[in-house]
């Protein structure tokens, strides 16, 4: 399965109850504030090979 070692440790964090996680399907490029930001950071780190710390947005 494709990104196995990233979405297994993300699965494990968002069944703990002591977390509250809410996933939302969004379409890609529709405009979504968020999700436009998570592009940019995705394509740079794929980009620089390097991750970066963005600001904590609330929905």
């Amino acid at each position: 399965m494709a990104n196995r070692d990233l979405w297994e440790p993300l699965l494990q964090l968002a069944l703990d109850p002591a977390r509250p996680v809410r996933f939302d399907w969004v379409k890609g490029h529709s405009g979504d504030v968020m999700n436009d930001r998570v592009d940019l950071l995705a394509t740079t780190a794929a980009a620089t090979q390097r991750g970066t710390a963005g600001e904590h947005f609330e929905s």
